[in-house]
């Protein structure tokens, strides 16, 4: 498959391309404008200190799609309750301002999680990431408690991303912040985002928490 690798401002760029190489996945890139902040863009506003960040959660989370908006670019592959991430992905700006790790997909009340975590272990230790994003989508709200735990036994600064907030309802964030307070996980902040605009016949609800995601990250890794 060729591969369009576009040069300048507003592109990720021909480093990252390369990671697709690598991946073997088959994802088509698509040019923003050079006037466009991403959330990779925005970054490089806030702080000159390179960003690594490991991206967790269940199939079907949305962390593909968080991660295509951050670089403002399709380049990890996107797919609805199934599968897409089947092996550890590195991804960065050309800089390496911003370096992502996506890690397989977890799955509810399976065996191989475990496997799935230690690998995630693996790439703290020798990647020593600045946080994990944890997905969970906000219209299924699927995740295990002993996932996060096991997560956030590994030391390294957590939040958790609600994923796909189209509705104004703070009834899962709430859910989670109580629970994580009677398991003395005060310390992961929750933050809710819409990663991409999401269209209704009747109207458009646009993306948002993107910079306050890169905003806390930063918070809470330097």
């Amino acid at each position: 498959m060729a591969i369009l690798v576009c040069g300048g401002a507003g592109y990720i760029g021909s480093h990252a391309v390369h990671q697709l190489l690598s991946s073997g996945e088959n994802v088509e890139p698509i040019p923003i404008e050079e006037t466009t902040l991403t959330p990779a863009k925005y970054y490089s506003t806030q702080t000159s200190k390179s960003l690594n960040v490991v991206v967790a959660g269940v199939t079907g989370s949305g962390k593909s799609t968080l991660i295509n908006a951050i670089f403002g670019w399709n380049i990890a592959a996107t797919g609805r309750g199934r599968a897409v991430t089947q092996k550890n992905d590195r991804y960065s700006n050309d800089s390496d301002s911003i370096v992502i790790y996506d890690t397989v997909g977890l799955q509810l009340k399976s065996a191989n999680n475990d496997a799935v975590i230690s690998d995630i272990g693996a790439i703290t230790k020798s990647n020593h990431p600045s946080a994990i994003w944890y997905c969970i989508n906000s219209l299924s709200s699927r995740y295990e408690d002993d996932v996060l735990i096991k997560l956030h036994s590994l030391g390294v600064p957590m939040i958790i991303v609600l994923t796909n907030a189209i509705e104004e309802d703070d009834r899962l964030e709430n859910e989670i912040i109580k629970s994580n307070s009677a398991k003395g996980l005060n310390d992961i902040p929750v933050i809710s985002v819409l990663a991409k605009d999401y269209t209704r016949k009747e109207f458009i609800v646009s993306a948002f928490g993107l910079e306050e995601l890169i905003d806390q990250t930063i918070k809470i890794a330097f």
